[in-house]
């Protein structure tokens, strides 16, 4: 199973559930393709505002979040370190 597919299999169908389309069983094609994306597009609206309202929330309490180029390229960069000094205690 791929990384992905186990991510999806994990949550539950209400998480998946984008919305309705309000076409019938005879729409054409391009009105199924429309409404579909109308749904991701607002499914993917929800979760930036979900995104931005927990760093905001982080930010506020002086939690995990960080903001400004150069706080952004430090916080990764410790990460990587971090990810670096994992695989060397895997494989050493």
């Amino acid at each position: 199973m791929r990384r992905d597919d186990q991510v999806h299999a994990a949550r539950s169908p209400l998480d998946r559930h984008a919305g309705e389309l309000g076409c019938g069983f005879d729409a054409h094609e391009w009105e199924v393709l429309a409404g579909v994306g109308k749904l991701n597009s607002a499914k993917a609206l929800e979760r930036d505002k979900v995104l931005v309202s927990k760093i905001r929330e982080e930010l506020s309490k002086g939690g995990g979040a960080c903001s400004g180029l150069r706080l952004v390229l430090d916080a990764l960069m410790e990460g990587l370190e971090s990810i670096a000094a994992l695989l060397r205690f895997k494989v050493g």
